[in-house]
């Protein structure tokens, strides 16, 4: 028997076998209101995988709080399993809301004195019902900035579309030459910072070198070999790694 066609013919009361709340109920949950939806839970879990899970005798109807809490636990009795998913429902603190409220969180009181709108917001310090009274807030904490703004909207709402468009096209100019500066920047930043690891790494490797180079002037001198003045070595580091350098260094 396949599992879908099993939960078909599973009889239920519209209510949830864990916590008796009938299906489409509006729960708190996690702090915003959820409808209970129904699933089917396996009393001896599905993933225990044992000869019989999926039979009708142990499928029971359940919403999917209770369901995704139950998880899978193995209970001895079903009063046991009943009990510790009550337990962690009052634990998590998940109460049945009157339907006419279908919201979680309280209203709030728009923190302007001018106005008595109430909002409900998931930010804890929310003050204000709209940005336009945070910002008729923010202008009367500062006049002279506030007096700026509105200046500004004021001219640019008397402005003609060629002036707006001339506008826009300076503002685009203006933010290409920023970012071009400010990428010429980055690449200076990121040039004298190869340049700096070059000269740690040239300086932590000059003693080994400096012995190489006498190591194979030797070696010159003692087959009657002329000795150069700089030679060119091939230093590997490992599979597929290795670096050239010249002695003495230029």
């Amino acid at each position: 028997m396949s599992r879908r066609r099993s939960t078909r013919r599973v009889p239920h009361d519209g209510l949830c076998s864990y916590c008796d709340r009938a299906f489409g109920t509006l729960v708190s949950y996690r702090g915003r209101s959820v409808p209970l939806r129904l699933e089917f839970d396996h009393l001896v879990p599905w993933a225990s995988e044992r000869v019989g899970v999926n039979f009708k005798d142990n499928i029971i109807p359940s919403c999917q709080i209770c369901n995704r809490i139950k998880g899978s636990l193995i209970f001895g009795t079903f009063a046991e399993a009943k009990l510790h998913v009550v337990n962690e429902l009052l634990r998590r603190g998940v109460q049945t809301l009157v339907p006419g409220e279908p919201r979680v969180r309280a209203g709030r009181v728009c923190a302007r004195p001018d106005c008595s709108a109430t909002f409900i917001s998931g930010h804890p310090d929310a003050l204000y019902c709209s940005a336009k009274c945070r910002y008729r807030a923010w202008a009367e904490s500062n006049p002279r900035k506030g007096a700026e703004e509105r200046k500004r909207v004021a001219a640019l709402r008397k402005e003609s579309p060629e002036e707006w468009q001339a506008r826009k096209a300076r503002q685009l100019v203006e933010r290409q030459e920023r970012s071009g500066s400010l990428y010429v920047q980055m690449a200076d930043q990121r040039r004298l910072a190869a340049e700096a690891v070059a000269k740690t790494h040239q300086e932590r490797q000059a003693p080994h070198r400096r012995r190489v180079w006498e190591l194979y002037k030797q070696f010159r001198i003692d087959r009657g070999l002329p000795v150069p003045k700089r030679a060119r070595f091939n230093t590997r580091y490992g599979r597929g790694r290795s670096e050239s350098w010249t002695w003495p260094p230029e």
